[in-house]
């Protein structure tokens, strides 16, 4: 035996009075503790411990609230911030979605999953990232009527965090409609905050700022994506000069118009026609007194979420929507033509798929005439040309041809905005790419508004087979590649373009050139000819829904439908004229056997009886 080891354990032997014989260590049972198993699913914020579910290889935390309930007397004010909780709260399944109606837009979310309590979101996230809390992050602003909870957890996890691309995925739930865009007093100060949709979303990514990283998230490499109404949130969002700094870049999907005017006085006569439907005002309701105009917003609170719903679509039935956000002095504080010319630039995705709001009615190539004339005209109204006349007779020129015709909106609000919206973050310094995702026909599939969210989110997907799956995956791939900034080559920058157009090898154009030369050609440069501009406007026009069914419903018909609507008609008058024949001989023959005299037959079936009978 060693002397040293002798001395040393002798010595602490009689210190302690412990024996360290080597008889006694090699019979004496050393007591081991086992640990618990590390629980990834819960996860300790600043506000409080939450705890998830596994999902596959990933986990989700559903129904975070970021914000306390905007209710009672907190409705039509800012969110506010959540008060810290001490229990562990429990998020596996999702919140309700925010209370929505619109004769504009249909949702098919059911009325018990809707609510005005509604501002909570949604983290997807692995235990690789919560490792390494480096994990880039992805921020979901959905478009206006479909919330943050239709989408498939599974979907989500196998295309973001699966396959090594591990980036943390977020959905959020904003207010909607008059409770998120009332505006009743464009100029003055009441309780009642202009943008609260907007202001929600602030707070949803100020929260990704704040507790992000417990998920494992980074919150400096943000990216947001907006689709549809979401699209033009985000960007509203990037051009705000005090709120673009909240994410690094964005993606911006089928967007309506993105560069559209907005006014101080959008949404207000929506607001006050709903304020009168529910007898919190009358029309000569006089909002430039402070008083009076708060007494109107502490009326409206006390009504029930789903009666102020109601009466926004009372206003709908006048004309009256609520549209958008509007200029503030905060988020918005001038004209967005001044705020692209002072926009920060970005690294910046925008695009739409190639049919976004087509019409499908046409049978033989026939353009109806009025209706496209009747269009033209909203069209030159809502961009207040100067010569609405000289514009709208360029719009019927340039769209009389049926294979144009059909794609006037695409043409106008969607492909010529991406285009302007690229451009302008371009000129400014930033990296723009644009893309149109349109898969080729043999797939027997055409491309509409929300495909990509189908794809990537599992957003009302139905059956896809092995096809769409693959469509998938490489669509998942390259928007991941994106986020994680992996530079594609085959994604070209502004003014090419990234054509998504798979085939049933999964196969796809990719870079081109000549984006939607023709339309953009002719709604930036053709039509303000001859100093035809656009005036500019300091109120709202007192227009209807650009997207109402009259101007779009029958835009495009055919002779041949024209003939075989008229054959119906004809079909159903003769018909119509055959009935009222026959019914007028049954009511003549009818009279005519009321005044005849009746006829006597006797019976001689037995001799004892004799009996008329009537003939």
């Amino acid at each position: 035996m060693d002397p040293l080891f002798t001395f040393f354990s002798s010595w602490f032997s009689n210190i302690f009075n412990v024996d360290l014989s080597p008889t006694t260590l090699a019979t004496t049972t050393i007591l081991t503790t086992t640990l618990p198993p590390i629980n990834h699913a819960l996860v300790h914020l600043n506000t409080g411990p939450v705890e998830g579910k596994e999902v596959g290889d990933g986990l989700a935390f559903l129904g975070i609230p970021y914000a306390e309930p905007p209710v009672g007397a907190l409705r039509f004010r800012p969110p506010q911030p959540k008060a810290p909780w001490t229990d562990q709260l429990s998020v596996q399944e999702y919140a309700k979605s925010c209370i929505f109606a619109s004769s504009l837009e249909s949702t098919d979310i059911p009325a018990d999953q809707q609510s005005e309590d509604c501002l909570y979101l949604n983290v997807f996230t692995n235990e690789y990232c919560i490792a390494n809390q480096q994990c880039k992050v992805l921020v979901y602003i959905h478009g206006g009527y479909h919330g943050s909870t239709y989408f498939k957890e599974d979907v989500l996890i196998e295309n973001f965090l699966g396959e090594d691309r591990n980036v943390i995925v977020v959905t959020v739930s904003y207010r909607l409609g008059v409770l998120g865009n009332i505006n009743l007093v464009p100029e003055g100060d009441t309780s009642a905050a202009r943008n609260i949709a907007l202001l929600d979303i602030i707070a949803s990514l100020q929260w990704v700022q704040q507790q992000i990283y417990y998920f494992g998230g980074d919150p400096l490499e943000t990216t947001v994506i907006g689709h549809d109404t979401g699209a033009l949130n985000v960007y509203h969002l990037l051009l705000s000069p005090t709120y673009h700094n909240l994410f690094k870049q964005a993606m911006l999907m089928s967007g309506y118009d993105l560069q559209g005017e907005v006014y101080p006085d959008r949404n207000m006569r929506s607001s006050r026609a709903v304020a009168e439907a529910a007898r919190c005002a009358t029309s000569s309701t006089d909002y430039t007194y402070v008083e009076q105009s708060e007494l109107v917003v502490n009326c409206l609170r006390n009504y029930t979420a789903s009666d102020l719903v109601h009466h926004q679509l009372y206003a709908e039935k006048q004309g009256l929507y609520f549209l958008g956000n509007v200029l503030d002095m905060y988020i918005l504080p001038s004209k967005i033509d001044d705020l692209i010319a002072k926009q920060s630039p970005t690294n910046l995705i925008v695009g739409s798929s190639g049919n976004e709001n087509e019409l499908d009615n046409i049978v033989n190539d026939t353009v109806a005439m009025d209706r496209l004339r009747f269009y033209c005209e909203i069209v030159a109204k809502e961009r207040n040309y100067k010569y609405l006349t000289q514009a709208t007779a360029d719009c019927i020129r340039q769209y009389n041809d049926v294979h144009k015709a059909i794609g006037i909106k695409n043409d106008a609000y969607y492909f010529t905005s991406a285009w302007n919206v690229a451009k302008a973050n371009a000129d400014a310094g930033g990296t723009s790419r644009i893309y149109e995702f349109s898969p080729r026909k043999e797939l027997k599939r055409e491309s509409d508004h929300d495909d990509l969210i189908t794809y990537l989110f599992g957003y009302e997907e139905g059956e896809l087979d092995e096809t769409d799956h693959s469509i998938r995956s490489a669509l998942a791939k390259t928007l991941t590649d994106f986020i994680n900034g992996v530079d594609t080559e085959e994604w070209p920058v502004f003014p090419s373009f990234y054509l998504i157009d798979y085939n049933e090898e999964v196969e796809i154009s990719g870079a081109q050139e000549k984006y939607h030369t023709e339309a953009i050609t002719f709604w930036n440069e053709f039509i303000e000819r001859n100093g035809n501009t656009r005036i500019e406007r300091t109120e709202e026009p007192s227009l209807k829904a650009i997207e109402d069914s009259v101007a779009f419903g029958g835009l495009l018909v055919s002779d041949r439908f024209q003939r075989q609507v008229v054959v119906a008609v004809v079909c159903v008058v003769v018909a119509l004229a055959f009935i009222a024949f026959i019914l007028v001989l049954v009511v003549l023959t009818h009279l005519n056997n009321r005044d005849k005299p009746e006829s006597i037959v006797f019976s001689t079936r037995n001799s004892n009886s004799i009996r008329p009978q009537m003939a």
